[in-house]
């Protein structure tokens, strides 16, 4: 013989009404599935919002170097000259052989010029933006000064051998 069934439990429903256990179950079910979902949901965005931090500060560390460009790397010339925010050519002479090409080149974002000393830059006088650069062919020998038109302090020598 069977025991007799039980009568299903009421509980009470918070707006005021009874629920039988099969009412209740269909009602937490939803309820802790939607909260599930809804944890996963926060999971991958969380996930995602790391992910984009990380390919951002990836990209800001790849930009932001301690070396300056070489603005010259494709230039062809001998001997490179950077004029920097420091109110400097760095390095403050060089040295070529006669047919070989300087280039200078603005590593800073103050502007600059280069022209040569010794004939009020007719051999060679260039502006020098941020971000750009000046080739300039030596054909012989000598040594060539030159300067900064913005910036009297600002100066160099190319020994042409």
């Amino acid at each position: 013989m069977r025991p007799p069934a039980l009568a299903p439990q009421l509980k009470r429903d918070p707006l005021g009404g009874s629920l039988r256990d099969s009412d209740y179950g269909s009602l937490v079910y939803p309820m802790r599935l939607s909260m599930a979902l809804s944890s996963e949901r926060n999971l991958m965005r969380s996930t995602i919002a790391v992910g984009v931090c990380f390919v951002l500060t990836a990209a800001a560390a790849c930009g932001s170097s301690t070396s300056p460009p070489n603005l010259c790397a494709n230039s062809g010339a001998a001997a490179t000259a950077s004029a920097t925010d420091a109110i400097a050519f760095t390095p403050g002479s060089v040295t070529i052989t006669h047919g070989q090409s300087v280039c200078w080149q603005n590593v800073g974002t103050v502007a600059h010029t280069v022209a040569d000393n010794a004939t009020n830059g007719s051999l060679f006088n260039s502006n020098l933006p941020a971000g750009q650069m000046f080739v300039h062919t030596f054909p012989s020998a000598g040594s060539f000064g030159y300067h900064c038109n913005i910036h009297s302090s600002m100066s160099g020598t190319i020994t042409v051998n």
